[in-house]
């Protein structure tokens, strides 16, 4: 299939001045010879593990990379779903053509999916969920909340630029430019990065992610500027990135690894993030090829020198499952973290990631691997086995097990001081599915059969003697 429907889940979803229905063509294309992505998922991890600079449990952390398509990945990964990875064409404006398989060994061109990619990030995600305040995931790293204030000094993403030879040296060689947009805001109707509602009806397309019929289904956007082709809204930090092609060295060399381009922006003198605000970040490229003329095609495919006709930028995304058999990441409400794309300047929004999913195939425009380092937050504390839960002096340890499950499940936990205990499952919707009261001991397993569950993520919870503490679990039948 060569295009992917853009449902808008039933028409039930309006996203301003965004169109009910849209075509996407298909990102999974080949990538080109010699780009290696193997070791991607592990590298945007690491940039935000501990072992990456970030203080240890105890200590007085001050500074930490966020990077939700880092956390989409140990997370999913530690669920036991495949993360992949992808590089949709991306274009500074929609009048460009690409190379497109048609679905039967063969080659037809369409028109650029996307002008502008952008990213929208909430740190404070995971007070009371598993997020980026995880203990198990990110112990002694910063701890942002809904009541901290911060500052941004970087920003970093990565992606592949792909350049005919012809267009470098002296004479032929010109700049192109990478403009990067850092704005925040708090999800009003007037910020920077704005939220949505809508009520989810039967037949959505949005029940594939978990939303239940009935259920409030919130998202998060940025606005698009066309004038300046970035993410509109101020105060904001852009900084444009110029890929010199007319130098030898050229001046992008030393930013690509393994065919990876990797950019990094330092935020002078600080981007000041007020508590409670999402940040949104935008990456677009310009072209400064004078040659270029509306509706050439940029992307030509091939097994040539070059695969394209024109300089180009492909941000990479991760998406969960892989590139034949696309998988749902699992809807949470409380999740405000996105990918969002602009693909028409009419409509003047960058749109979430999961309005291009349709049919039977997820987005594989998830999660763009776009990363912001906070390098102040006075009033921040770190992580630490007390994330979202009020105290657990006597709840020494939990486990669950298998994880994920298909059948049954064992909710494991050890107290410090014997004591009756409550086991409970909740889903994401926050309703309770099963509750076992334990008799008083210091150990105890409670059984679940999960053959009546629906697939998909679920929180345990352990409560004895006035204390709790929580975990995951996920079922795939």
């Amino acid at each position: 299939m060569k295009k992917l429907l853009l449902l808008a889940a039933s028409g039930s979803i309006a996203l301003s001045t965004v169109a009910q229905e849209r075509t996407m063509n298909m990102v999974r294309e080949t990538l080109p010879a010699g780009v290696d992505l193997s070791h991607h998922g592990e590298t945007i991890k690491k940039r935000m593990m501990r072992n990456n600079g970030v203080a240890n449990k105890g200590t007085a952390a001050t500074t930490r990379w966020y990077n939700y398509a880092g956390y989409f990945d140990a997370h999913e990964t530690a669920m036991s779903s495949s993360v992949a990875y992808a590089a949709p064409y991306m274009w500074g404006s929609n009048n460009a053509l690409m190379a497109y398989g048609d679905g039967a060994g063969g080659t037809e061109y369409d028109t650029v999916n996307f002008i502008s990619v952008g990213a929208i990030t909430d740190p404070a995600y995971g007070v009371t969920n598993n997020g980026f305040n995880s203990y198990d995931m990110y112990p002694g790293e910063l701890k942002i909340t809904a009541t901290n204030a911060f500052t941004i000094d970087s920003i970093a993403f990565t992606g592949l630029y792909q350049v005919n030879p012809a267009k470098s040296g002296a004479t032929a060689g010109h700049v192109d430019t990478l403009r990067v947009t850092l704005v925040s805001g708090n999800g009003s109707a007037s910020a920077n990065v704005r939220q949505g509602t809508t009520t989810v009806a039967s037949g959505d397309l949005l029940t594939s992610y978990g939303a239940a019929v009935g259920s409030s289904f919130r998202y998060q956007y940025m606005l698009y500027n066309t004038t300046a082709k970035k993410a509109a809204g101020s105060p904001n930090f852009t900084y444009d990135i110029l890929l010199d092609n007319r130098t030898s060295p050229t001046s992008w060399a030393a930013d690509t690894s393994n065919g990876l381009y990797v950019g990094v922006v330092p935020v002078s003198p600080g981007f000041n993030v007020p508590a409670g605000n999402m940040v949104g970040i935008s990456v677009t490229f310009l072209s400064g090829d004078p040659a270029f003329v509306p509706n050439d095609t940029v992307f030509i495919g091939g097994t040539g020198p070059s695969l394209v006709k024109y300089n180009m930028f492909r941000p990479i995304v991760a998406f969960k499952g892989t590139s034949t058999t696309p998988a749902w990441l699992t809807y949470n409400v409380d999740d405000r973290n996105t990918g969002a794309y602009a693909s028409d300047p009419a409509d003047g929004i960058y749109v979430p990631h999961w309005f291009w999913s349709a049919g039977s195939s997820a987005a594989t425009s998830q999660y763009p691997d776009i990363s912001f380092r906070v390098s102040s937050c006075p009033t921040c504390g770190v992580v630490d086995d007390g994330v979202g839960v009020a105290n657990v002096s006597n709840i020494r340890k939990i486990g669950a097990f298998p994880n994920p499950t298909s059948g049954v499940v064992s909710i494991g936990y050890i107290l410090n001081n014997a004591s009756e205990a409550t086991v409970t499952i909740i889903n994401m919707l926050g309703q309770v599915v099963a509750t076992k009261n334990m008799a008083s001991t210091n150990e105890g397993v409670a059984v679940f059969n999960t053959n009546n569950w629906a697939d998909g993520l679920y929180t345990y919870t352990v409560s004895a003697n006035g204390e709790r503490t929580t975990g995951r679990i996920s079922v795939a039948h």
